[in-house]
């Protein structure tokens, strides 16, 4: 509203006729006013602002009229508006200034975002802002001009609006899953928005790959937990993602481990963890070639007896957890032939020492495999391996002198492949005892003279005995249980005198007891002979003895001459001359003999013979 103010002077000419009336033109094709002071308000078009020349007429009671005309400037109010970008919630919304100051210019922004009466923003003619909220935004924006000074013109819309698009709900649905149950499903189809509709669904599986839809498949390299990332876009190109954890479990990895696969043979299998196999919980065994029955549980277990030798098949499913995952793992095994031991001995049964000598008879082992070591317990502590089938030869003892021992003997056959079995024959070495031989000599030293000598047999657990005495054969006694010997040929030495006995089973010992038979020296000598009277008797004359060990004699007539020498006590004086064939004369000769005995002692004998014809 424009005031005007009557300044109409009455006073200064007099007699103007009194108070005038007024009429007033504003010059805007409104009616005219006759207040003295009017206000009018004037209304702009669309050209901005507008000059307007009002004019005062001023009317006596005379009928005197005066006017005035003034010019009155009357500036347009600007024009508040903006555009604003289509946003999703959460995202600044970019408004701009489309203001029009209608001829003047705008010099003030005051921003309301909220139309809650706070100005959030001012001075700022393009602000961002984010909204709160989604969909419609109610936003209060004033602008202001000052066309002259001291006057502001501003404008306030409350009706514009800002519309917020609604960001999509993310959201999907999936099933952990063992590593070997893949491939993973996953399903974004529980995913919302609040206004249109949801368009495209990015995936990130966590491990590097990507896909696009709404359900989708995903095959993992490793079991490990992976954080998905589902991309959510709207209709209205609004995107929001969520994260989930998604855990793809290890199945078991195992290695089956086996004993000896031998026929006939039970054998132990042993499931072992592989490295980044999962936690093992349940072990299921199937020997039977059929993996629809359950023979055995457990880690490790010992098998029934696979029925025939060849090629077998063992299964194993494992369980692990998390997630209970389950793998079925076979592994065929070649079941080996069993070697089949027999042996034999060239002489079962004997006398200590008992040697013998072992053959094995064993057989070839059906191939693949070979017989490859044989182990033989020879039953008296002694244990042979052998790399092959070569004879064993073993000697036995057997210490008493009344009892039997018996020995076991067991060969085990083992085959390459680890294969084994064992024959044991009980008692099958028989080693008989031995008697015990001995003997006592009474005396145990006598001399050539007295040379009886009694034997005391001390023998045990015999039945036959034999005795030799050191002068005859050595069974020169088998009948007197403690004989009497008389050494009636002895000479002075050590006679080996000797006792054999045998027992019932023919085994036999041997005693030897040394007996000493002492010189003894004894000499004598004739004091007549008679060398050539045919008779062959006493033809010649020497000495005798026991105990001689040199001997010299002398032969003298009795006028002292030597007609005879001999250092032979066996070849005596045959009554000759040395060096003549004639015979001396019957007479009394003498003699002389020197002597050394065996005991080294000389002897000297002087003496007389007759010489008789």
């Amino acid at each position: 509203a424009t005031t005007f103010t009557n300044l109409t002077n009455t006073t200064t000419n007099a007699n103007t006729g009194g108070i005038p009336t007024y009429d007033w033109a504003f010059a805007d094709g409104s009616s005219n006013s006759a207040v003295i002071n009017p206000a009018h308000t004037y209304s702009l078009g669309a050209n901005g602002n507008a000059v307007y020349n009002v004019t005062l007429t001023a009317t006596t009671t005379h009928t005197c009229t005066d006017f005035i005309t003034k010019t009155v400037n009357v500036f347009a109010v600007p024009t508040a508006s903006f555009t604003s970008d289509s946003v999703c919630l959460g995202t600044p919304s970019h408004m701009l200034d489309a203001s029009n100051g209608n001829g003047n210019i705008v010099n003030m922004y005051n921003w309301d975002f909220l139309s809650n009466g706070t100005v959030d923003a001012a001075g700022v003619s393009n602000p961002n802002y984010i909204f709160p909220s989604f969909g419609t935004n109610l936003v209060s924006y004033t602008i202001s001009t000052t066309p002259v000074a001291g006057l502001t013109c501003s404008n306030i819309t409350s009706t514009l609006t800002v519309y917020v698009n609604p960001n999509p709900v993310p959201d999907f649905t999936f099933v952990n899953k063992c590593i070997n149950t893949q491939p993973n499903a996953f399903d974004a189809s529980v995913s919302t928005v609040a206004v249109g509709t949801n368009t495209n669904y990015a995936w990130a599986y966590g491990d590097g790959a990507t896909g696009n839809g709404s359900n989708v498949t995903h095959n993992y390299a490793a079991s490990s937990a992976y954080n998905v990332t589902l991309t959510v876009t709207s209709t209205k190109g609004c995107v929001a993602n969520i994260v989930k954890t998604v855990d793809v479990y290890q199945k078991p990895l195992m290695s089956i481990a086996n004993s000896s696969a031998c026929d006939k043979k039970a054998m132990t299998f042993t499931a072992t963890p592989l490295p980044n196999s999962g936690v093992i919980t349940d072990w299921f065994w199937d020997y039977n070639n059929s993996i629809n029955t359950i023979e055995a549980n457990g880690q490790a277990v010992v098998s029934t007896v696979f029925p025939a030798a060849g090629v077998q098949t063992v299964y194993l499913v494992t369980v692990s957890n998390p997630g209970q995952c389950r793998d079925t793992m076979f592994k065929q095994i070649y079941v080996d032939y069993v070697p089949k031991p027999l042996f034999s001995v060239d002489k079962p049964s004997g006398c200590p020492e008992h040697c013998v000598k072992f053959t094995d008879n064993t057989l070839p082992v059906t191939g693949p495999a070979v017989n490859a070591n044989w182990k033989w317990i020879l039953g008296d502590g002694t244990i042979v391996n052998a790399g092959s089938n070569i004879s064993q030869d073993h000697c036995y003892q057997n210490g008493t002198s009344n009892q039997v021992n018996l020995f076991d003997i067991k060969l085990v056959v083992t085959t390459d492949k680890g294969c084994v079995d064992s024959l044991e024959k009980t008692s099958f070495i028989t080693v008989y005892p031995t008697p015990i031989a001995n003997y006592a000599i009474n005396p145990s030293e006598v001399n050539i003279v007295t040379p009886l000598t009694y034997f005391v047999n001390e023998s045990v657990d015999y039945t036959k005995w034999w005795w030799s005495f050191g002068d005859g054969a050595f069974n020169s006694d088998s009948v007197n249980v403690n004989p009497t010997h008389f050494y009636n040929d002895a000479t002075a030495s050590t006679y080996h005198t000797g006792l054999l006995v045998m027992n019932q089973y023919g085994c036999i010992d041997r005693a030897y007891v040394p007996i000493e038979i002492t010189p003894e020296f004894i000499f004598y000598i004739p004091n007549a002979f008679t060398p050539a009277n045919g008779d062959n008797v006493n033809d010649l004359f020497t000495g005798n003895g026991i105990g001689i060990e040199k001997y010299d004699m002398w032969i003298y007539d009795r006028w002292g001459e030597m007609i005879y020498y001999s250092n032979d006590i066996a070849k005596g004086w045959n009554g000759k001359k040395t060096g003549k064939s004639e015979e001396v004369q019957q007479d009394v000769y003498i003699w002389k003999v020197k002597i050394r005995d065996i005991l080294g002692k000389n002897h000297d004998y002087v003496g007389h013979v007759t010489l008789v014809k």
